[in-house]
C-alpha cells in the first residue's frame, strides 16, 4: 500500500497481517482497521496490543452482526468508540422488516430470493451525533455499500470535530479541517515568499513593497525571479484551496 495506511504495518513483515479493505474517490481515500484479517495469536502479546490500539482508537465501529443477538455498545471499551454501524442480514421476511424499518432499495425488496440487511446505528450517549441509521433502515446488497460507508464517513467527520473541541475545553473553539490546516501553511510560506522578494529586490536598490524577515521560516528560495514564481503559484494554490474549503 503507498499513502495514507491508517497506521497499518506496510513494511511487508505482515506485523498487522498481509491485506486490509480501502475504498478512494477523487477527494477522499478510506483504509480499515478489519478485525478477522489483522492477526492475533495469544502467543504473540504484540499483535494483540497492537490490534486492540488500531481498532481501540477508531471512532467509528462497523459491525457486521449475524450472532441472532444483539450487538452490546461496550463489547469493545474504548474512549474513542462513538459511534456504530451494526449490519444483520435478515431472511427477507417482509411483513415483520416494514412495521419497524423504513426502505431504502427502490422495491427491489418485491423480488424474490434477495438478501437483505438491517443497518442501525448506535451512538454514544455522551455525543450528539444522529446520522440517517438512527431508525433501522432496510436494504438490498447493492445498496448496502455506499449508505453505510457514508455513514462511517460523515460519523468519523463528526466525531472528530466533536473530540477537537471537546479537548479545547471552550464553546467557542474551532475545529481545523486539514483543507484548511494545509491552506494556513499555504498562505504563511506565499507571504514569506513575498517578504524574500521584496528583501532581495530593496537590496538590488529598488523599493520593497513589505519588509522582509527571513528568520521565521529560514531562507526558501535564492533567486529573485524565482521567488516571484514561487508567490504567484502559491497564490493559485491558496485560490483553488478556499474554493475547496467552501
Amino acid at each position: 500500500m503507498k499513502g495514507f495506511s491508517a497506521g497499518l504495518d506496510t513494511s511487508g513483515n505482515d506485523t498487522d497481517g498481509r491485506y486490509t479493505i480501502g475504498w478512494r474517490d477523487l477527494i477522499a481515500k478510506l483504509v480499515f482497521h478489519v478485525g478477522t484479517l489483522m492477526p492475533a495469536q495469544e502467543e504473540n502479546q504484540e499483535q494483540i496490543v497492537r490490534k486492540k490500539a488500531h481498532m481501540g482508537n477508531d471512532y467509528v465501529h462497523i459491525v457486521f452482526n449475524e450472532s441472532g443477538r444483539n450487538y452490546e455498545f461496550d463489547t469493545m471499551s474504548s474512549q474513542f468508540n462513538f459511534v456504530q454501524i451494526i449490519v444483520t442480514p435478515v431472511d427477507g421476511q417482509l411483513s415483520s422488516l416494514e412495521e419497524d424499518a423504513t426502505w431504502l432499495d427502490s422495491g427491489q425488496h418485491k423480488q424474490h430470493n434477495v438478501q437483505l440487511y438491517k443497518v442501525k446505528t448506535q451512538i454514544n450517549p455522551n455525543i450528539p451525533f444522529i446520522g440517517p441509521a438512527a431508525e433501522s433502515k432496510v436494504l438490498t446488497l447493492t445498496a448496502l455499500p455506499a449508505f453505510v460507508r457514508s455513514i462511517a464517513i460523515h460519523a468519523a467527520i463528526f466525531s472528530q470535530v466533536y473530540s477537537s473541541c471537546k479537548s479545547a475545553d471552550s464553546s467557542s473553539a474551532e475545529f481545523i479541517s486539514l483543507w484548511r490546516a494545509r491552506l494556513q501553511i499555504i498562505k504563511r510560506v506565499r507571504t514569506h515568499a513575498q517578504r524574500e522578494r521584496a528583501k532581495r529586490e530593496s537590496t538590488h536598490g529598488q523599493p520593497a513593497a513589505t519588509a522582509a524577515d527571513s528568520d521565521e521560516f529560514g531562507e526558501v528560495v535564492s533567486d529573485p525571479s524565482m521567488a516571484a514564481t514561487a508567490a504567484q503559484a502559491l497564490g493559485y494554490l491558496a485560490r483553488d484551496l478556499e474554493s475547496y474549503s467552501k
